[in-house]
C-alpha cells in the first residue's frame, strides 16, 4: 500500500484530554500503522548507508513503561542487537584496558569473563 501521508484526525488521536484513556487506542494504532509505513519506505535506504539497524516505536497504548500516557509516537532506528552487543563488549573491556594495573588481576579476569558470557548468551 505505501505511505499515504497523515490527517488532520492522525494529529487529534494526541490530544491532552486522550493521553491516559484506553478508549483511543484504536485511533493511536491506526497512527502508528501509518508510521510504520512511512519507516518501511524509509529503511531500505537508511540501511544501504548504515547496515545492521532495525526499527522500531514507542508504544500507542498507555502502560507503566509511558507513564500511563500517550502523548506521541516515535520511529526510531537503532543498531540491531548484535551489533549494541558487539559494542557494549568492546566498550567495557576499553574500560578495562584503561583501568589496567590499578585493578586487581582476579576483579579484570571476572569482569572479561562476564562480558564474554554475556555475548556467548551465557550469564
Amino acid at each position: 500500500m505505501g505511505f499515504s501521508g497523515f490527517t488532520q484526525a492522525d494529529f487529534t488521536a494526541f490530544e491532552e484530554s486522550k493521553w491516559s484513556s484506553n478508549a483511543f487506542n484504536r485511533e493511536r494504532l491506526e497512527v502508528k500503522l501509518k508510521l510504520s509505513e512511512l519507516g518501511r519506505e524509509l529503511a531500505p535506504g537508511l540501511f544501504s548507508k548504515l547496515p545492521e539497524q532495525e526499527m522500531g516505536m514507542t508504544e500507542e497504548r498507555p502502560s507503566i513503561f509511558n507513564q500511563h500516557k500517550v502523548d506521541s509516537l516515535a520511529l526510531f532506528f537503532i543498531r540491531d542487537a548484535e551489533s549494541r552487543r558487539h559494542l557494549f563488549t568492546q566498550e567495557r573491556l576499553g574500560r578495562l584496558a584503561k583501568c589496567g594495573p590499578s585493578l586487581p588481576r582476579a576483579f579484570r579476569a571476572r569482569e572479561i569473563h562476564e562480558s564474554v558470557g554475556r555475548i556467548a548468551g551465557v550469564d
